[in-house]
């Protein structure tokens, strides 16, 4: 599973790449925001980063945010909760530890 940095760090990283695909500097967005140099820098380095400024950014190159979520096949997994299910559970694990000599992760 990915860490919320990763994430962090491709969404500022692909906003920089987007800042500079317009030729806009740094201190131009700055100044389309009202805001400082130091101040677009430190979002663009993955610093005091929100959802609302990642908006204000991308509105002021001209784009919007979209946010998705797409499945990865690994979430969270039922555990048993009752007893029965807890012991069938255990004896798949068994038999498989057995058959192929690992474990199930």
């Amino acid at each position: 599973m990915p860490k919320a940095d990763d994430l962090v760090g491709r969404v500022t990283r692909q906003l920089a790449e987007l800042r500079r695909g317009a030729k806009v500097t740094q201190e131009g967005l700055a100044d389309l925001l009202d805001s400082s140099v130091q101040h677009v820098s430190r979002i663009e380095g993955g610093q005091n980063v929100t959802l609302e400024t990642l908006e204000k950014l991308a509105s002021a190159l001209g784009y919007r945010v979209i946010v998705a979520f797409e499945p990865t096949g690994e979430g969270l997994k039922k555990r048993p909760t009752t007893q029965r299910q807890r012991t069938a559970a255990l004896r798949a694990e068994t038999q498989a530890l057995r058959t192929t000599g690992k474990s199930k992760s």
